[in-house]
């Protein structure tokens, strides 16, 4: 895990000074990637809500914050 996230850190261009929201169920495998990239950081995790799962929504909260670094299904 240690690996994996050090090297989306480095790929993504993610530091102390990052927000990276955190969209994978907590059930999911993928959001111990998101999880795990941001804290290792430093970075701020900006956790989205069940409730704002539309696409709408989504492109909303990350734009009202400024979340550069999300993983989002296709």
């Amino acid at each position: 895990m240690s690996n994996l996230a050090q090297a989306q850190i480095q790929l993504f261009g993610i530091t102390a000074q990052s927000r990276v929201g955190q969209f994978a169920s907590i059930s999911f495998d993928a959001s111990v990637s998101e999880i795990a990239t941001a804290l290792c950081a430093g970075a701020a995790l900006y956790i989205i809500a069940n409730q704002d799962r539309d696409a709408v929504a989504v492109s909303d909260y990350l734009a009202d914050r400024g979340i550069p670094h999300v993983t989002l299904p296709p």
